[in-house]
């Protein structure tokens, strides 16, 4: 195996850990928010699940602050899996130089979704539960390593339509 390969390979295995990593932090904090939402006249009414190593990390913060680190990692881990694409795409598709702007375009447009559709939910209070849920499967894809494999799919078939189009 090439140097080249090796190095795509372990681009891969980053992104699939960033999965591993994201996910246990996320449900941790998720975990520490659900237990500070249950307290009553300053007693917990239900079992703290977060983990100790997470907890001794977060376990002095409040809820504001907990969710506004979790918008801080949300942007953190998507732009860690789009510097990821557009590396391991680097490596594939070294003389295809308009691969950046396919990926920025689509990244941004699911970005602009995802914005648009949390505005929507802000503003009807009828659907807003289910623009809500829109919205958090949006932001998840784009933290996770579906989008790096998606991205890249989307590119090589671009370059096949394109490819079959100057024939």
């Amino acid at each position: 195996m090439n140097k080249k390969n090796l190095f795509i390979f372990l681009l891969f295995i980053c992104s699939i850990s960033f999965d591993f990593l994201r996910d246990y932090i996320f449900q941790n904090i998720n975990f520490q928010l659900f237990y500070l939402s249950h307290f009553i006249d300053g007693l917990a009414r239900i079992t703290n699940m977060t983990d100790s190593r997470i907890e001794s990390l977060i376990g002095n913060l409040s809820i504001s602050n907990l969710k506004f680190i979790k918008w801080g990692l949300t942007l953190f881990f998507i732009l860690v899996y789009l510097l990821i694409t557009i590396l391991i795409s680097k490596l594939i598709f070294k003389e295809k130089e308009y691969r950046l702007f396919i990926f920025t375009t689509l990244f941004f447009s699911l970005i602009s979704l995802l914005f648009y559709v949390l505005c929507i939910s802000t503003k009807s209070l009828t659907l807003s539960y289910s623009y809500y849920y829109i919205s958090i499967e949006i932001s998840h894809f784009l933290q996770s390593s579906l989008f790096v494999v998606s991205m890249l799919m989307i590119f090589k078939v671009y370059l096949l339509f394109k490819a079959a189009a100057n024939k």
